[in-house]
């Protein structure tokens, strides 16, 4: 294709301006006569040649689908380790409770067995 030129590029009759034209502007982004590549612009050019063929881009839209797909299994597999730690953290909670319950009653049972043995010995 034609390369893209500034309107500064052209003399005020309308046609190209040549670098050798004594009225060329220090300021126009190029030549029309200029090859491509001395245009600031020549990078989007490169990157629109290099574009990816319908086939990679088909590719890319695959891999990318494989990783949605595995984002999706490892949320799943992350809510589900949520889960379980959530229940073994109330499980843990309980068991705490149990085992503080569990101490109470021997501290108690102790508590009432050295009364009982004051107890008798006074008799």
């Amino acid at each position: 294709g034609s390369p893209l030129v500034a309107r500064s590029d052209f003399s005020p009759s309308g046609s190209p301006r040549h670098a050798s034209s004594p009225d060329s502007p220090a300021g126009s982004f190029f030549l029309a006569q200029a090859p491509l590549l001395s245009s600031p612009f020549s990078g989007c050019s490169e990157l629109l040649r290099a574009a990816p063929e319908p086939q990679r881009i088909a590719e890319l839209k695959e891999r990318l689908q494989q990783l949605e797909n595995e984002s999706r299994e490892l949320k799943a597999v992350i809510s589900t380790k949520d889960g379980i730690i959530r229940t073994l953290g109330a499980q843990l909670c309980a068991a705490e409770a149990a085992a503080d319950v569990v101490v109470m009653k021997d501290t108690v049972i102790r508590e009432l067995e050295t009364e009982l043995e004051m107890t008798r010995d006074r008799k």
